[in-house]
C-alpha cells in the first residue's frame, strides 16, 4: 500500500507534471479542440453559473418583497420537504446502482480488471458510465435546494458542481482508461452521502459529516493515484486528447482536494 501511494500518488504525479509542462502548448491546443468538438460542456457550465445567479437574485427579491426570509420555502415547506427527501433517496439508490454494476463489470466481465477498457467494447460498461455522467447535471439541483433555503453556496460546492459534469463527460467521450474508476469511487461516496442527507431529513441525528468529508478526500487522492496508474502506459501517451483530458482532470481533482482539506481543517480541527 505504501509503495502504491509513493509511486502512483507522488512519483507519477510529479512525472506527469513535468510531462505536461514540457508539452503545455499541445495540451492547451487540445483542450480548446475538445471544447470545440463538445461545445455543450462550456454551454451547460455557463448555464449553471447563470441559473445559480438568477435563482439567488429571484429568491432574494422575493424575500424582500414579502419582508420574510425563506418566503418561498416556508410557503410550500411540506411539499419541498417531500421533494428533498425523495431526491436524496433516489440519488443514493442510483449511485449504488451504478457503482454496483460497474464493480461487477470490471471484476467479473472484463479481463485484467479493465486495464484496457479504452479499447474494450462492453455496452453495459459504457452505458453505466454515460448514466453517471448525466447524473452530474442532475446534481445541479443540490445547489438550487441550498439557494431556496438561503444557504451559503461555498466555493467548494460551486467549483465541484461546475467541474464534475465536464470531467465525467470528457472521461466518457474520450474513453479515458480510468473512467470506470471515477464512477466506482464517486458512486460509492455518493451512495453514502445522499443516504446520509435522506436520513437527516427524515429525522435521524447522525454525527457522520466529518467522516463523509474524510471519505471525499480519500476518494480524490485515490482518483489521482488510480488515474496515474491507468494513464501512464506508453501506448496511450501519444493521444493528445487523452493528454488534455488527463490534464483537466488532474487540475480539477487537485483543486477540489485542496478545498476539501481546507473545509475539513476549518470545520473539524480545533486550532
Amino acid at each position: 500500500m505504501l509503495y502504491f501511494i509513493q509511486k502512483y500518488l507522488f512519483y507519477d504525479t510529479i512525472q506527469y507534471f513535468i510531462y505536461s509542462f514540457m508539452n503545455i502548448t499541445t495540451i492547451i491546443k487540445s483542450i480548446f479542440e475538445l471544447f470545440y468538438i463538445y461545445p455543450f460542456f462550456p454551454i451547460l457550465g455557463l448555464f449553471y453559473i447563470y441559473s445559480k445567479k438568477y435563482l439567488s437574485n429571484y429568491i432574494s427579491n422575493l424575500d424582500k418583497k414579502h419582508n420574510q426570509k425563506d418566503y418561498l420555502y416556508n410557503k410550500y415547506k411540506s411539499n419541498f420537504k417531500i421533494i428533498f427527501k425523495n431526491y436524496n433517496l433516489i440519488m443514493s439508490l442510483f449511485s449504488f446502482y451504478c457503482c454496483y454494476n460497474i464493480y461487477n463489470i470490471i471484476f467479473y466481465e472484463l479481463d485484467n480488471y479493465g486495464y484496457a477498457l479504452n479499447n474494450h467494447d462492453n455496452i453495459n460498461y459504457h452505458s453505466f458510465c454515460y448514466y453517471f455522467f448525466i447524473s452530474k447535471y442532475v446534481e445541479y439541483i443540490d445547489t438550487y435546494f441550498l439557494i431556496l433555503r438561503n444557504k451559503n453556496i461555498s466555493y467548494l460546492q460551486y467549483v465541484h458542481h461546475l467541474g464534475a459534469p465536464i470531467i465525467f463527460g470528457l472521461l466518457y467521450y474520450i474513453k479515458h482508461p480510468s473512467n470506470h474508476l471515477f464512477v466506482l469511487l464517486n458512486g460509492f461516496i455518493h451512495t453514502i452521502m445522499y443516504l446520509y442527507y435522506y436520513l437527516t431529513l427524515i429525522g435521524y441525528k447522525i454525527n457522520f459529516k466529518y467522516i463523509l468529508t474524510c471519505l471525499q478526500i480519500i476518494q480524490f487522492n485515490c482518483g489521482i493515484a488510480g488515474g496515474n496508474l491507468y494513464y501512464l502506459f506508453d501506448e496511450i501517451k501519444s493521444n493528445n486528447h487523452l493528454d488534455a483530458v488527463h490534464c483537466i482532470s488532474f487540475i480539477y481533482i487537485f483543486i477540489i482536494n485542496i478545498l476539501f482539506l481546507n473545509f475539513f481543517i476549518k470545520n473539524y480541527i480545533k486550532m
